[in-house]
């Protein structure tokens, strides 16, 4: 057992070397700690050193480059769970397994922050990896990494069975890897590259291993298992790995380490609104199937969530300028000031009356007159808006391809909420898959309406659009978006005419067809029909459509 002066000196020693800033002293645990010597929690910023562990496999005296070790995650890589996906994510594009992405995660971030630690002067964590060498089965994987932290840092402290281009292929690596430390830029090319150079020999110990024993001396297990193993992630092209690997590694990384709450005790809203604000952008970055495989394989969120944050980061890239918002449709607002009755004393503005005669005066008093929608300081009244967005089978399924009709509704939609107004959603296919969401300024249950999939036939819901503008006081403007072969439309015909007259603010609809009897018949009923030959046209109609009917 360490002694509590030779802990607490320790890390003293660790606070000054490095800065630590703000880490809490490290707790000493064993519980859930499996094979780790140590781990940290990014969030809460704890340490936990498994002393049993730190003995048995390094020695005591390894204790401060353990130490810094950890600190090292928390300072530079992988930091914070963006980092840490976005590294998994772009392994697994060249491994096409989450559990060797996972790996090549951990060793990628330890060989960063090892170097790091060792050009500050703590040589020692060389010495930490001289041990963990010791006692376990042979593997080229480790020795390649090995071999690279060698190059890295100019000094080989540890024989290793490669030969003579094997070794020429780590200090290639080692260079690349130097290049990128200080630059996380560089970092999802570095992992690439690193992952194709390691992925080799992890294919072999893989083979070699098949029908064996699960897992090989070049692997990692630990935390992270269960989580990938509950949720089964597209394999696409790639031969997906799940069986986890064992590494004589310090620590091994998985998403609760980067969690602010303890997974068992989150609200599903808090673990949601925590993963959406961590991800944000990388939609973008991944592209949709490597995006969600990544997030399936790692356990985060359900398909819908993620099909859901996939289309907020493209909607991002569609954003209008739109005008201050100074209230919101339904708000009620100072429209102009009135003489005040005597009854009404009481709603008299003082201030305002002052300004208009010297000294209070009963009859020279004045109140406000209320209005309610947007105020007429917003520039124009802008109309609420009501979706009606096909998922007929005819249309795609956004979470399994790249649905423009989504992503349309989803930019209308945030442009209209970000106008201050109020926006509805008739989600359609056939006569009994629909689901309808009243007006509001809720973004999560408006997206969630949206992304529903049905399948099946297309039947067009006039009705359902007449009673929700019927039962709405504010001007709307309904926007449709469909495809052809609309099986009901003579039935609906005299709904969708109705629902046009009463929304008081147009309708339009996206209609991806050639020119022909539907096109004429819902022309003549009043729509503003824009026929295109492919849905890919449509987020740039209605960024077009939406700037005229909200921007400046």
């Amino acid at each position: 057992m360490i002694a509590q002066q030779v802990k607490q000196a320790t890390w003293n020693q660790v606070r000054r070397f490095l800065g630590a800033p703000g880490l809490n002293e490290p707790e000493f645990a064993e519980e859930g700690m499996e094979d780790e010597i140590a781990g940290i929690s990014m969030k809460s910023k704890n340490i936990r050193i498994n002393e049993r562990n730190l003995e048995r496999r390094i020695g005591s005296d390894l204790l401060r480059p353990v130490e810094g070790h950890e600190v090292e995650h928390y300072r530079l890589c992988p930091y914070s769970l963006r980092n840490y996906v976005r590294l998994v994510a772009h392994a697994d594009s060249v491994l096409g397994s989450i559990e060797d992405a996972k790996l090549v995660e951990n060793l990628f971030s330890d060989l960063l922050c090892n170097y790091d630690l060792f050009r500050k002067g703590e040589r020692s964590i060389a010495a930490v990896y001289d041990r963990l060498s010791m006692g376990g089965q042979p593997s080229k994987s480790w020795d390649f990494y090995i071999e690279t932290f060698a190059g890295m840092i100019g000094k080989r402290t540890t024989r290793t069975s490669l030969n003579e281009k094997q070794r020429d292929d780590a200090k290639k690596l080692s260079d690349i890897l130097k290049d990128s430390a200080y630059n996380s830029k560089k970092w999802p090319d570095s992992i690439k590259e690193f992952a194709k150079a390691i992925k080799e020999y992890l294919d072999k110990e893989s083979q070699s291993n098949a029908g064996g024993s699960s897992g090989s001396a070049a692997g990692k297990g630990g935390k992270g298992s269960s989580a990938a193993a509950s949720s089964q992630p597209k394999q696409g092209k790639h031969q997906q790995n799940n069986t986890p690997r064992k590494a004589p590694l310090i620590d091994s990384h998985d998403v609760k380490d980067f969690l602010p709450y303890s997974p068992d005790k989150a609200t599903p809203d808090q673990q949601k609104k925590f993963f959406q604000k961590e991800l944000s952008g990388l939609g973008n970055e991944l592209g949709q199937d490597q995006y969600k495989r990544v997030l399936a394989g790692l356990g985060i969120g359900t398909d819908r969530q993620t099909t859901i944050w996939f289309y907020r980061d493209l909607v991002k890239s569609y954003a209008l300028k739109m005008p201050d918002v100074t209230s919101r449709s339904g708000d009620r607002f100072k429209e102009t000031p009135v003489r005040c009755e005597l009854e009404r004393v009481h709603e008299a503005d003082i201030e305002y009356s002052l300004s208009q005669y010297p000294f209070l005066n009963p009859a020279f008093l004045y109140r406000w007159s209320y209005a309610e929608g947007i105020s007429s300081t917003f520039g124009k009244d802008n109309p609420d808006l009501l979706i009606a967005i096909d998922s007929s089978g005819s249309m795609d399924n956004p979470s399994e391809s790249l649905s423009y009709a989504l992503l349309s509704a989803m930019i209308a939609k945030k442009t209209a909420l970000d106008a201050g107004c109020q926006v509805g959603v008739i989600n359609f296919s056939s006569r009994s898959e629909c689901v309808f969401q009243d007006f509001t300024y809720s973004n999560e249950s408006l997206d969630d309406a949206l992304s529903h999939y049905f399948g099946g036939g297309t039947e067009i819901p006039g009705e359902q659009m007449l009673e929700a503008v019927r039962g709405h006081k504010r001007p709307t403007h309904i926007l449709v978006i469909t495809d052809t072969q609309i099986a009901n439309l003579d039935a609906q015909a005299g709904y969708l005419a109705d629902a046009l007259a009463t929304c008081k603010a147009g309708g339009s609809i996206f209609l991806s067809t050639s020119p022909g009897d539907e096109t004429r018949l819902l022309k003549k009923i009043g729509y503003d029909v824009i026929p295109t030959r492919s849905f890919s046209d449509l987020d740039d109609l209605t960024i077009k459509k939406s700037g005229e009917i909200y921007a400046t």
